[in-house]
C-alpha cells in the first residue's frame, strides 16, 4: 500500500477527502506550547498527520486527534497504529462540539487546520467540499471549544488564509483568547503572504510577528522552510 512517506512515519490516505498538504505540515512543525507539554489535541485530525508530527516533536506528551468523519477517523487510526507512537496517540470519532461537552482534561497544545470556505464554494468532490467548508466546523464553534479545552498556560494554533485569519483573531478575542504569535507565510519571494500561522493563549502578551518564505525566487525551497520542516520531509 503506497502512502506519503515522512522521515519517521507514513501517511496512507486512500479515499481521504483532504490529503496531506503544505498547510498541515507547516502547522504541525510550527505549533508550540508551554515549557511542559503533557497533553495535545488535534481538532479535525483528518489523516492524523498533525497528530503524528506533534507526537514526534513532543516525546513526553499524549496526543488526541478528534475527527467527525468516520472514514477519515478510521484512516487516521490506521496511520497511528502503524507508527512508533501508537501508544501515545488516540483518535476519537466525534463532533468537537459534542466532544467538548464531556472533556477528560484540558490540553497544553491545541492545533487545528480548520476549514475556511463558506457555503457554496464550488468543489466538485462533496467529501472534499465538506472538509473545507466552515459548515463542518464554524470558526465561532472552534474558538469556543479552544477556550474550554485549553489549559491556562496552553497555546492554541491554527493556519488560515490571510483574510480569514484576521477574522479569526477577532473571533478568538471575543472568547478571551489572545494572539501571541503571527507568522505570515509567503509562497515565493516577491509574492504577498497567502497564509497566516496564528498562536493564541489565555493571557495578553506582546504579539511576536515574523514571516516565512517557502520558495526562493529561483524556485528552490528557502533555508527557513527547510529548517522548519527538516525533521519531517524526506527531501530535506
Amino acid at each position: 500500500m503506497s502512502g506519503f512517506a515522512f522521515k519517521q512515519f507514513t501517511i496512507h490516505q486512500e479515499g481521504v477527502a483532504m490529503k496531506v498538504g503544505v498547510d498541515g505540515v507547516m502547522l504541525g512543525a510550527w505549533a508550540s506550547g508551554p515549557e511542559q507539554v503533557g497533553r495535545i489535541l488535534d481538532i479535525g485530525t483528518g489523516t492524523g498527520v498533525i497528530a503524528l508530527m506533534l507526537a514526534q516533536r513532543f516525546i513526553q506528551a499524549s496526543v488526541m486527534g478528534v475527527e467527525v468523519n468516520p472514514a477519515a477517523a478510521c484512516g487516521a487510526s490506521d496511520n497511528i497504529a502503524r507508527s512508533k507512537w501508537h501508544d501515545r496517540i488516540e483518535i476519537v470519532c466525534a463532533d468537537i462540539a459534542d466532544f467538548v461537552q464531556h472533556p477528560t482534561a484540558q490540553f497544553d497544545i491545541i492545533a487545528s487546520n480548520p476549514p475556511y470556505f463558506t457555503d457554496g464554494f464550488p468543489v466538485a468532490d462533496t467529501g472534499r467540499k465538506w472538509a473545507r467548508d466552515t459548515q463542518s466546523l464554524p470558526h465561532m464553534v472552534l474558538a469556543t471549544v479552544m477556550y474550554h479545552l485549553l489549559a491556562p498556560a496552553g497555546i492554541a494554533s491554527v493556519i488560515l488564509p490571510v483574510q480569514e485569519g484576521e477574522q479569526f483573531i477577532q473571533i478568538m478575542q471575543q472568547q478571551q483568547l489572545f494572539l501571541h504569535k503571527h507568522t505570515r507565510v509567503v509562497t515565493k519571494a516577491g509574492k504577498q503572504s497567502k497564509r497566516s500561522l496564528l498562536a493564541f493563549g489565555k493571557t495578553q502578551v506582546p504579539v511576536a510577528e515574523d514571516e516565512i518564505m517557502i520558495h526562493e525566487a529561483s524556485g528552490e525551497f528557502s533555508s527557513a522552510y527547510r529548517k522548519l520542516t527538516g525533521d519531517f520531509y524526506l527531501a530535506f
